[in-house]
């Protein structure tokens, strides 16, 4: 049985943490889930999966971020997705 945890951060062009934005991703591959949750004082929030016997891969895409008067820019990603693949 696996459980993965996804922390997405989120910055803005000055890379200073941007708190209370809403940020929309998705789990998939071992993981199935559209997920959202509001960024913390830091500019973090957290997503973790539910357990998933065998494991596999599993890969977790940010697909929008908004905020109120402030304009996401998926282009200045550092990184939009990732994967990790457990045994």
């Amino acid at each position: 049985w696996c459980r993965v945890t996804a922390t997405v951060s989120i910055l803005d062009n000055t890379d200073n943490s941007v708190s209370e934005a809403n940020v929309y991703g998705s789990w998939s591959e071992a993981y199935s889930q559209n997920v959202s949750g509001t960024t913390d004082s830091n500019g973090q929030v957290i997503y973790k999966t539910g357990l998933v016997r065998g494991c596999g891969t599993f890969t977790f895409t940010v697909n929008d971020v908004t905020k109120t008067d402030w304009i996401y820019n998926p282009t200045a990603n550092t990184e939009t997705s990732d994967s990790i693949t457990l045994p």
